[in-house]
Order: C-alpha cells, then sequence, then structure tokens
C-alpha cells in the first residue's frame, strides 16, 4: 500500500451482541512510504480521437505512462508498487507535475491496425523524482492502472 491508512471497522452495535471492532488489517499487507500517483480518462475512446490524462502525485514530478495489450501483476519493491503491464509494452513521457501535484495531457489515439476493430490497452503511469529530489523524496513509484478500450471509428 502506498500513500493509504487502513482502519478498523466498528464492532457489532446491535442489542445484546457484542463483538470487538475489526483490526486495520488480515492477511499480507505491506505498507510502502511515499506518494502514490493516480491518474483518470475516459475508459473508451474511438481511432483518431484525442484523450485526455488528468494525473495527480507529487509536486515536480516527471510523469511516465506505460502501455500494452496485456496486463500482469509483478511487485516491484524498488518502484513501490505492482507493475500491471506486462511485455510488450511502451513507455511514453507525459510531462511534470505542476507545483500542487496536477498534469493533464491531451493525446491522440492513433488509428487500429486495418485487421482491428476493438483494441485493450492496458495503461499504467509511473513518477519518478529529479537527481536533486531523491534524496529528499525518494525513488520513483508506480501508480494505478486501468484498461482503455479503443473501438474501430466504425462504431
Amino acid at each position: 500500500m502506498l500513500d493509504s491508512i487502513l482502519t478498523g471497522g466498528n464492532g457489532a452495535g446491535f442489542p445484546n451482541q457484542c463483538a470487538p471492532d475489526g483490526p486495520s488489517a488480515t492477511g499480507a499487507v505491506r505498507v510502502l512510504a511515499g506518494e502514490g500517483l493516480s491518474f483518470t480518462m475516459s475508459q473508451l475512446g474511438r481511432e483518431g480521437e484525442d484523450v485526455t490524462f488528468t494525473f495527480q502525485g507529487p509536486p515536480s514530478r516527471a510523469v511516465y505512462l506505460i502501455g500494452g495489450p496485456a496486463a500482469q501483476a509483478q511487485f516491484l519493491p524498488a518502484l513501490r508498487g505492482s507493475l500491471l503491464v506486462r511485455p510488450p509494452r511502451a513507455t511514453e513521457f507525459m510531462g511534470f507535475t505542476d507545483a500542487s501535484g496536477q498534469l493533464e495531457v491531451v493525446r491522440s489515439i492513433g488509428l487500429l491496425p486495418p485487421s482491428f476493430d476493438i483494441r485493450h490497452l492496458y495503461l499504467q503511469p509511473f513518477y519518478s523524482p529529479t537527481a536533486r529530489q531523491v534524496a529528499q523524496h525518494g525513488r520513483a513509484a508506480l501508480g494505478a492502472g486501468a484498461l482503455y478500450v479503443i473501438l474501430d471509428e466504425r462504431f
């Protein structure tokens, strides 16, 4: 878990029932230091259209977006998260977050190959601090992933 807090639930509050408050976590939970990175976008688009990515994370960080046709879940402690995009994958620099930690980017989807009517694209952002920021803020961190569905323009 990155940039999160776990709290337990309240015990049973019904008359004549006594139950202890729930634990903060059960099972294997690993709390990681650092700030998270999230992003929003539409989940469906057509080839040739633009898509807007809105990132929210720590200020003044370089943001990259990983994309690929298949998903996975591989925990990478050095990147403080799980890599969710399986090879083959591509990485694109999106820009730097501003002083409030926001970044908005518009990109064109492009065209699907002629034999495709639909394509699934798994996306995951990550941020990287500048060389000066590493000592103060730590390493890079993976963000939450998303599935983007691209339709042929005929649909």
